[in-house]
């Protein structure tokens, strides 16, 4: 396979459509050459439909004592315009002895070191995030400003459930605004929001059965293009897509463009799981395809509710891939949606450790300069690989 074809579908993703959340105009640009891609290839193609809502930041403007501070608003966040007293807060004991009502907290420290998940999450949860979440609609403050410890200002979080006003702070804003405590804070944000419409893509080898499952998710977050989270992904499905169909294993595989991973409702996921027998009468092997190819790193494989056959198998293939190492298994992503159905799972992302790609996903930086598309081909051929030894050892399933 050239590797101008890999190079095409990431130029095309990251950079002529760029930032692309759910819902959004550049999504459904997405959507639409995903799917032309596949039908051009001549598979069958089903849009699969759901709703959600598209989200904009129209205005906004934050200021102490005559200072202008930067400030990136919370995806999903309300309007609000406000004049109060900053409050600041850095563990969650300070949280729960605060009295915030009419003030607004600003969160550094411990109460800022990570992403809050989503209040309804379906499909795990974080005990400590669920308490701060509970003390912030108990006690009210007109505002939530995060100082995040990067220093661009990463949103977090990202919740249309939440209805307080929300933004966050590069790290670099930290001392100056922790010098005006009690002071007054001119907030103003104006967002909107309405209901909108967006779909998964799927298509499917012939054949009846039991299936082979490979997906990727192709939207992104806000303020990032998303090349490592997630066009190489995508891009690595689109070309297994033609290779599968040149030679197609044994068994049915079918492949699925999820819409929604980076959204606080997984909007696409749960339209699939709402249409589909997820179980492993129906799916024998899933994929997924999330993050390969940074640069300077290796890709990893993780696995997810294998038994011990299937990986020691599975395992003697992929040792015949340098470039494709074995790694824990992580819980953030599709992969959860078959490992907690216990179909055999398997992940396959980068190997380089939290901190790193904490650096560059969801932020501008997540661009192409970031790729190596040679390791995004090495993944490829070692995924291809282990889909034929499945294939070929489940045949008669």
């Amino acid at each position: 396979m050239n590797t101008a074809t890999i190079f095409g579908h990431l130029k095309t993703l990251y950079k002529t459509i760029g930032t692309r959340p759910v819902g959004s105009l550049p999504n459904r640009q997405a959507m639409e050459y995903i799917g032309k891609y596949l039908e051009c290839l001549g598979y069958p193609v089903k849009y699969q439909l759901f709703s959600c809502n598209d989200w904009n930041v129209n205005q906004v403007s934050c200021r102490v004592s005559g200072q202008e501070f930067t400030l990136v608003v919370n995806p999903f966040s309300p309007s609000c315009a406000l004049h109060a007293p900053v409050l600041p807060l850095q563990t969650i004991d300070d949280l729960r002895g605060a009295n915030m009502t009419d003030k607004i907290a600003v969160l550094y420290g411990d109460l800022a070191g990570e992403s809050l998940m989503p209040k309804k999450f379906p499909f795990f949860q974080s005990e400590s995030h669920r308490e701060i979440i509970g003390l912030f609609e108990e006690k009210k403050p007109g505002a939530i400003i995060f100082i995040a410890e990067t220093d661009f200002p990463v949103p977090l979080i990202i919740d249309g459930d939440f209805s307080i006003p929300s933004g966050t702070m590069s790290g670099k804003d930290r001392t100056l605004l922790l010098k005006h405590p009690g002071e007054i804070m001119e907030l103003s944000i104006k967002t909107e929001s309405y209901p909108a419409r967006a779909a998964n893509v799927i298509c499917k080898t012939p054949g009846e059965g039991k299936k082979i499952l490979l997906c990727a998710h192709f939207d992104t977050k806000y303020y990032t293009p998303g090349a490592l989270d997630n066009s190489s992904g995508v891009a690595a499905l689109m070309v297994l897509a033609d290779r599968l169909r040149r030679s197609a294993p044994k068994i049915p595989i079918e492949f699925v463009f999820f819409n929604g991973e980076e959204c606080y409702n997984i909007p696409g996921e749960m339209a699939w799981l709402s249409s589909e027998e997820v179980s492993p009468e129906t799916i024998l092997f899933a994929v997924n395809i999330d993050g390969i190819g940074l640069k300077g790193h290796l890709s990893s494989i993780a696995y997810f509710s294998c038994p011990a056959e299937m990986e020691s198998v599975l395992e003697e293939t992929r040792s015949r891939y340098p470039g494709l190492v074995k790694a824990d298994p992580w819980p953030q992503g599709d992969h959860m949606m078959f490992a907690l159905k216990k179909i055999p799972t398997i992940a396959c992302t980068t190997s380089a450790g939290f901190e790193e790609v904490e650096r560059i996903i969801h932020t501008p930086s997540d661009t192409m300069d970031n790729l190596d598309i040679g390791r995004i081909m090495v993944t490829i051929d070692a995924i291809e690989a282990l889909i034929r030894k499945i294939s070929d050892m489940y045949v008669h399933c």
